[in-house]
């Protein structure tokens, strides 16, 4: 992939969560949901054919998700910092996947470090780590104010910074990347076939696509195989399950 190219796709990335980030707090009309609305659904499939690049579609759960203006104002913390009105179990992921933001923007911070990156590379770096923490503020407005994590999710982090300390080469940092966003975008996806609350399920799916589209730039600078950065269908199998990377 040419440098040109990777910044296009970074390009293309960050102005969909730019969209998406936005409107996190427009009201969800009926259109949001519609699945007849092909050109405004964020899938992978989308996000290459709008950049000539090609390829199969991705469906986010049993619906078609657009990237942006799915999460209402009702989902706005409160003056009073006790955050939505989500069922426990629905915030116990909510709150999961906000220490998984924190711990893939750190994981970026660390990528950046190695000084391994072209300055293309690492300006894709720094604009995903800037996503992530930007994630993790939307999903925080969710969640009651002293249960905010603060740090990043350690047994997640711990995972991916050895792999970044051994990294030896720019492929190695990008693939540890990619490998980073396809567990978050499964991650994602196995929070939405849980979440029972609209608001929890709204700001999954409206963050979900991004990490996808992350995956896709990653898999694209690699040279990597169609079928591992664009699968038919985005499954939950490779997904960080909180059963097992609780924070605590």
């Amino acid at each position: 992939m040419s440098m040109r190219e990777l910044r296009q796709l970074t390009e293309r990335a960050d102005q969909q969560h730019r969209e998406a980030m936005n409107t996190i707090h427009d009201d969800l009309g009926e259109l949001h949901l519609s699945r007849q609305d092909d050109e405004g659904v964020a899938t992978r499939r989308n996000f290459v054919r709008n950049l000539g690049l090609g390829g199969a579609a991705v469906a986010f759960g049993t619906l078609l998700v657009p990237v942006a203006g799915l999460v209402p104002a009702a989902m706005a913390q409160t003056a009073s910092g006790k955050g939505a009105d989500i069922p426990e179990a629905d915030m116990a992921l909510v709150k999961f996947a906000q220490g998984l933001e924190l711990a893939a923007a750190a994981a970026y911070v660390a990528i950046v470090a190695a000084r391994k990156l072209d300055t293309p590379q690492t300006e894709a770096a720094r604009t995903f780590g800037r996503h992530h923490t930007e994630h993790s503020a939307a999903l925080a407005k969710l969640i009651p104010k002293d249960d905010i994590a603060t740090q990043p999710n350690a047994k997640i982090l711990a995972v991916f910074a050895p792999q970044i300390t051994d990294a030896t080469d720019a492929d190695a940092l990008m693939r540890i990347a990619f490998n980073l966003e396809m567990g978050a975008a499964a991650t994602y996806q196995l929070a939405m076939g849980r979440l029972s609350n609209w608001q929890g399920a709204a700001a999954v799916s409206t963050i979900e696509p991004i990490e996808a589209q992350h995956a896709v730039v990653w898999g694209n600078a690699l040279d990597l195989p169609i079928d591992q950065w664009m699968p038919a269908f985005q499954s939950s199998a490779d997904a960080l399950d909180p059963a097992t990377y609780a924070a605590s």
